[in-house]
């Protein structure tokens, strides 16, 4: 921690230097058209800064830019770069406007070569203009390194926690404290939502009060886009084309924006993400010409419907600002934001009624709960200088898409002036359990030109359906010992459910019912469950099984699947257990005593359905032990009253005890007890079994009674 304390120390220093050092231009009417970008090799960048301007001297107050004086140029590095084949993300490491961000397409979209090397989010020869405000109680903090230019000028700046690094090959962490208040801004390069390619930025903060007392937080991201060489590309919102200044706050907030700089050539295509999983959908969003948003950290007094025009200037300039609005953050609590922007793919025909569309609409599920209505959207223009009557746009779906309402899918314009645009919307579904690649076609037409068509690709996800595979034994035996029960500890039943479809599954139930003959232990479920189930993945759960002895046979085991996406089914599975047999054994006598000690051993049965006779001898060794009396056993009892017995004949020279002899004619109301009470003295030291000999068992029938014995032997020690 020490060090890293000093090495931020240090690089405050550096800043304050730098501060002093050099200046950059500012970006209005001082900085006007935006200068470009110039191309960046490898990951850090550390080509020399732009000739020296007037300076600032070292900055007076927290959140206040100070005055400018001449100074040499800065020569440290500039920026870090993640990228790939489609798409970069620079994070500026310089003393100032450190932790600022733009993104640049490397070879976008592969089926067109004119958004090769294009900009997306600007930043000047620096990433600068787009920023970002933590707003602590009322306070608007801007994230990163402070500045001397027109976006943040007026702002407070915390203290660097952890300054711009790459974490992995795919992200960029930057980690700065505000007061009490920690935030983490990652810059990442993730798959993008419709073209599953990794060609989208995802620009998220992690806000940690690390404080005693809770604090209001909010965040405001403003991206500066610029596409191509288009500062002021209009937004597509739905079946809107935003070109003025427009607010769309709670359900308003679409689930996507898209941008470009033409519709008869688009160049390039960007695509912002508002709405989707591990985002975190904006209370608001603006979208405004960048000077006003860039000099008001957040309260912007925009004008509905206003220009995209920077005030007092000739050029336009739009951007968007996403509001997370402020919230309660308790001590030690956290708060999560999250958006996307990246590349999106436009495919367009005809030269002169022009139409487009995107190309593929992405992996469309098709369980039965998860089917949702989307919303295709086709850009008409008319991009001839001649007016286009009789319009007509339709839309042919295949099999296994259908309208999500009631619709012709035809839409009629009585005409298109030159240059006029239109946005079309079809809101369609696909149809539960349909699967496979399907084309969408859009066509068009006018009474001054031959029909144009568009294929619009789309997926549609196998629906779910759960696979089995059940892990069990196939017999359960009698155990050796008898420390777990009969049968001995419990035994694993798995079942294996794997999902053949592509669609997710939600809400997997799987209920073990166990048939009489076999329970659970204590402390488990029959009921177990699984949230979501993605394509072709596969979950096992698991359980544990006691046989009791209660039934033997066959017994089945049946699980009881249920789903919210695919249709309930039951799988059954068989195991054997073995009968048990009845089972004696002496308790009681221990496996060592001494001369003159005495203890009881008794004859205990166990599993045993019925008894109606016992007849035996015992035998022992009269060198070692004595016996001292022998007594009828528990199962020769009904309802406290002992039933007829005949008191056994004991032979201490011989070693024998004979006569033992029981009679019972009711059933037995457990299904153990014992037989006989013996109670022995040890009279040397020696070793002694004590045996059953002659044993005749029968039930109440009269039949014979198969049972098995265990071996007790005692040994008396020398004192």
């Amino acid at each position: 921690m020490m060090k890293k304390l000093t090495i931020a120390a240090a690089w405050l220093a550096a800043a304050a230097v730098a501060l002093s050092l050099f200046a950059l231009p500012v970006r209005g009417a001082e900085e006007s058209p935006k200068p470009r970008i110039a191309d960046v090799n490898g990951v850090l960048n550390t080509e020399p800064a732009p000739a020296a301007t007037p300076a600032p001297s070292p900055a007076p107050a927290e959140g206040h830019s100070p005055a400018a004086d001449p100074a040499p140029q800065y020569d440290g590095p500039k920026e870090l770069v993640i990228s790939n084949d489609f798409i970069s993300a620079h994070v500026n490491v310089m003393p100032v406007d450190t932790g600022r961000f733009l993104a640049r397409t490397v070879k976008g979209d592969p089926a067109r070569d004119t958004d090769d090397s294009k900009i997306l989010i600007y930043g000047g020869a620096l990433p600068w203009t787009s920023f970002t405000t933590i707003r602590i109680d009322g306070k608007n903090y801007v994230f990163g390194g402070s500045t001397h230019r027109r976006a943040g000028r007026d702002a407070l700046y915390g203290q660097p926690v952890d300054l711009p690094r790459t974490s992995g090959a795919n992200a960029i962490v930057s980690r700065y404290r505000m007061e009490d208040v920690e935030v983490t801004q990652t810059l990442s390069i993730v798959s993008g939502p419709v073209s599953k390619l990794n060609d989208t930025i995802k620009i998220s903060y992690d806000i940690r009060n690390l404080g005693a007392s809770p604090r209001k937080v909010g965040v405001r991201a403003v991206i500066d886009t610029f596409l191509g060489s288009n500062d002021g590309s209009p937004f597509k919102v739905g079946e809107s084309s935003v070109t003025s200044e427009t607010e769309l706050t709670g359900a308003d907030v679409p689930e996507y924006w898209i941008a470009f700089d033409s519709l008869e050539d688009p160049g390039v295509v960007a695509r912002g993400t508002l709405r989707g999983p591990g985002l975190t959908t904006p209370d608001r969003v603006l979208f405004a010409n960048w000077g006003k948003v860039a000099d008001n950290l957040w309260t912007v007094h925009h004008t509905p419907g206003g220009s995209f025009q920077r005030e007092n200037e000739d050029d336009m300039d739009s951007a968007t600002a996403l509001y997370w609005e402020e919230t309660v953050v308790p001590a030690q609590g956290e708060l999560q934001v999250a958006t996307l922007f990246g590349i999106d793919y436009l495919d367009v025909i005809g030269d002169v009624l022009s139409i487009g569309a995107n190309r593929h609409l992405g992996e469309w599920s098709t369980a039965k709960n998860q089917i949702r209505p989307y919303t295709l959207y086709a850009y008409v223009a008319n991009s001839s200088n001649i007016t286009l009557n009789d319009v007509l746009i339709t839309i042919d779906l295949p099999t296994g898409i259908e309208f999500a309402g009631r619709d012709s899918g035809v839409r009629r314009f009585a005409k298109l002036e030159p240059g006029e645009e239109a946005t079309i919307g079809w809101v369609i579904r696909p149809k539960p359990g349909a699967g496979g690649d399907k084309t969408i076609t859009i066509s068009g037409s006018a009474r001054e030109v031959d029909s144009v068509s568009l294929k619009i690709g789309v997926t549609l996800l196998s629906p779910p359906e759960v696979a089995t595979e059940v892990v069990a034994p196939q017999r359960v035996s009698r155990a050796v010992t008898r420390e777990y029960g009969p049968y001995g500890p419990p035994f694993h039943v798995q079942l294996k459910c794997k999902n053949t479809g592509r669609s997710p599954l939600d809400g997997l139930k799987v209920d073990l019912v166990l048939p009489e003959g076999l329970e659970f232990p204590r402390i488990q479920k029959a009921e177990q469950s699984y949230r979501r189930l993605d394509g072709l993945q596969e979950v096992v759960f698991s359980w544990r099984v006691s046989a009791n002895g209660e039934k033997s046979g066959a017994l089945p085991l049946k699980f009881n699947i249920t789903s919210e996406s695919a249709e309930d089914k039951t799988v059954t599975r068989e195991v054997t257990v073995d009968p048990l047999p009845v089972a004696m054994g002496w308790t009681g006598a221990p496996a060592e005593t001494y001369p003159g000690m005495f203890f009881t051993a008794e004859l205990f049965v166990t599993d045993i359905e019925q008894i109606g006779e016992a007849d035996m001898t015992v035998r022992f060794n009269a060198d070692v032990l004595q016996a001292v009396m022998a007594s009828q056993g528990t199962l020769f009892v009904e309802k406290g009253q002992p039933l007829p017995w005949r008191d056994p004949v004991i032979d201490n020279k011989l070693g024998l005890i004979t006569g033992i002899k029981g009679r019972r004619t009711s059933p037995l109301d457990i299904k153990e007890g014992s037989i006989v009470k013996v109670y022995f003295r040890a009279v040397a030291p020696g070793e002694s079994g004590i045996d059953v000999e002659d044993m005749v068992l029968k039930d109440l029938s009269g039949g014979n009674v198969e049972y098995s014995m265990e071996k007790t032997v005692v040994k008396s020690r020398e004192e």
